[in-house]
């Protein structure tokens, strides 16, 4: 109730200023219908102004309680999130260790599956032809001339 009060008394002020804008300097006054707006018209940034822009908004930190409370749930924040990011960083890590382990023991049990395994071959693609797997239904829908067969 108290912001639609302040909003509408900031309109108020802000149309105020449409009233005391300087007026387009000119000899020839406009034809009805013509453009209004000119290059010097300071009526028309008012009015922007008056419909765009947004009122300054309070400060949300007001005691110096407040703000060592922020600060505390801001550091923290910090904390937790580098802590998610190490564990990533270490989940990653030990992976790649243990690749790279089962790749060197692959190689060590039989070299001819770790060529196999390393070799690259560029001539596989995936079958175009392939259906590939979803849980769309089918297109064909519904059978509607379907009768069970009568086994009575």
């Amino acid at each position: 109730m108290l912001g639609n009060i302040r909003q509408v008394g900031l309109a108020r002020t802000r149309l105020a200023w449409i009233g005391r804008a300087a007026k387009p300097s000119g000899g020839k006054p406009i034809p009805y219908g013509a453009a209004t707006h000119t290059s010097n018209d300071r009526r028309h940034d008012v009015i922007k102004k008056v419909l765009f822009d947004l009122p300054p908004r309070e400060s949300i930190l007001e005691t110096g309680e407040d703000q060592a409370r922020h600060e505390t749930i801001e550091r923290a924040w910090q904390l937790y999130v580098k802590n998610q990011t190490e564990q990533r960083e270490k989940a990653t890590r030990t992976k790649f260790e243990r690749m790279q382990q089962a790749f060197e023991e692959l190689r060590q049990t039989d070299y001819r599956l770790f060529k196999g395994a390393v070799n690259k071959d560029t001539t596989l693609t995936f079958p175009h032809g392939m259906k590939v797997p979803s849980e769309t239904p089918p297109t064909s829908g519904w059978k509607y001339t379907y009768e069970p067969s009568s086994s009575s």
